[in-house]
């Protein structure tokens, strides 16, 4: 909150100011994704410094991954407890901020296939283009509906992804 309700879908860029870290409810405790979400912001900031020291020698991607599961990576075990071996609530637990929670993860989704796909392009993107041989990009599968904005993905790497959570 109040993120989720201020951004329509594909509106969330990389060009935004970065939020660190969610808190929400799995229907059982509460979560607080602000440390893992402070690491990766400060590891983008170091690709981008760099990138610019190397002056175009070396090119960096820095890539918002959404939500891989370990294993399968099945949108059936997905919930928003954030694992497939955490349960979600328990029996009948279907209050709004667990449904909100799941939506916003769902919509994160990157499927292993898509996951393989993305890397191999920024592997074999052609950096020099790139403003300052760095770019950020989010890494989700194509989920309908998904707040997070693929365009710069799409455009730099010519990533096409191909599944979808709720497909």
């Amino acid at each position: 909150d109040p993120l989720w309700q201020q951004i329509g879908p594909g509106e969330l860029t990389t060009v935004l100011p970065p939020g660190t870290g969610t808190r929400w409810h799995t229907g059982t405790q509460w979560m607080d994704s602000t440390a893992y979400a402070t690491a990766k912001l400060y590891g983008e900031r170091v690709c981008q410094e760099a990138a610019a020291r190397a002056a175009g020698r070396t090119t960096f991607v820095a890539v918002r991954i959404g939500w891989c599961q370990p294993g399968a990576n099945l949108p059936t075990t997905l919930s928003a407890a954030g694992t497939p071996t955490q349960a979600s609530g328990g029996a009948g637990v279907q209050d709004e901020g667990l449904a909100r929670a799941e939506k916003w993860f769902k919509g994160m989704w990157l499927s292993n296939r898509d996951f393989t796909h993305l890397f191999e392009r920024a592997l074999l993107a052609d950096g020099s283009a790139w403003p300052d041989g760095y770019i950020l990009v989010n890494g989700m599968s194509n989920n309908t509906g998904m707040k997070w904005s693929l365009d710069a993905t799409r455009h730099w790497l010519s990533y096409a992804p191909m599944d979808d959570v709720f497909a």
